[in-house]
């Protein structure tokens, strides 16, 4: 996550001048944005998996819910 940062800092310390900055800008953004997005949707895609894999509580089996 620390490599995320530095390019945030970098974009915000160095603002874009002309239009094909402000692309490059946007477009880095973007970038970051989708890696971020897939990063948590593979935490919550995991987190789910052991919880599906998880055994049954005996008061569920039991049909106490």
């Amino acid at each position: 996550m620390a490599e995320y940062q530095d390019i945030l800092k970098f974009l915000a310390s160095n603002p874009p001048q002309v239009d094909s900055e402000k692309r490059f800008h946007a477009s880095l953004l973007e970038m970051l944005a989708k890696k971020l997005r897939g990063q948590r949707e593979d935490s919550e895609n995991s987190r789910y998996d052991i919880l599906r894999n998880m055994p049954a509580s005996p008061a569920y089996k039991k049909g106490y819910n």
